[in-house]
């Protein structure tokens, strides 16, 4: 009880700090992002403040958070350069993706130069992938939450381990899929085809499955 009483008050005590008035500043003001931890027992904090410069932002951190020195896990950055970066970052996956699907088509019909997709363990969440053939890629990993892939086909691919949450996959074609160990919580299965998929372990908690695909996924009989 004392220890819970101890992490209330320090909680309450940042918030409080956390309401402080920033110190005025005359030169041009820019948005920066952080997260701190004050301490090991406590969550860990993100926010953001406004200041001229990256050693105002740490004094008004310093004050805000009633510390002499700031943790050395502790992150701040600029926002403008965060989401500059996440931008790029998301232009240049969807470039490989681009590539990759191309040399994955050659690689079914067979022609040179073709390979097989190897996406595993990429970020490729809220990625349009609406009718894109994907059969047999290799997915194992992959993040794939909030992706639009209605109508794929992703016959034979390795899916152990995707995050699928909240993904449309409406219509997709899942036959012999890997899906062991994926996350399909929230995930849209409407119309799709699962025979002969693996599903062991797969988290299907409040996705939109029909029965009968999903006992033909499981290969159900009749008794």
């Amino acid at each position: 009880m004392m220890t819970t009483a101890r992490q209330l008050e320090a909680e309450e005590a940042i918030k409080r700090r956390l309401k402080a008035r920033r110190m005025p500043s005359t030169s041009p003001q820019v948005s920066f992002v952080y997260e701190i931890r004050v301490d090991p027992s406590l969550p860990l904090v993100r926010g953001e403040l406004e200041a001229a410069s990256d050693e105002e932002a740490r004094r008004q951190l310093r004050v805000m958070f009633g510390m002499p020195r700031l943790p050395s896990a502790m992150r701040l950055a600029e926002k403008g350069t965060l989401e500059a970066k996440e931008r790029e970052k998301k232009m240049a996956t969807r470039r490989f993706l681009a590539k990759e699907l191309g040399r994955h088509h050659d690689w079914l019909e067979g022609l040179a130069g073709g390979q097989r997709a190897d996406l595993s363990g990429l970020d490729l969440r809220r990625m349009d992938l609406r009718k894109r053939v994907l059969n047999h890629a290799g997915l194992a990993d992959t993040v794939l939450s909030g992706a639009d892939m209605r109508q794929a086909g992703l016959v034979g691919a390795n899916l152990v381990r995707a995050d699928l949450r909240n993904a449309d996959l409406t219509n997709a074609d899942l036959r012999d899929a890997e899906l062991s160990d994926a996350d399909l919580r929230g995930a849209n299965l409407t119309g799709a085809k699962l025979r002969g998929a693996d599903l062991w372990r797969a988290n299907l908690r409040g996705c939109i499955i029909a029965p009968k695909t999903l006992h033909e996924a499981l290969d159900c009989r009749k008794g």
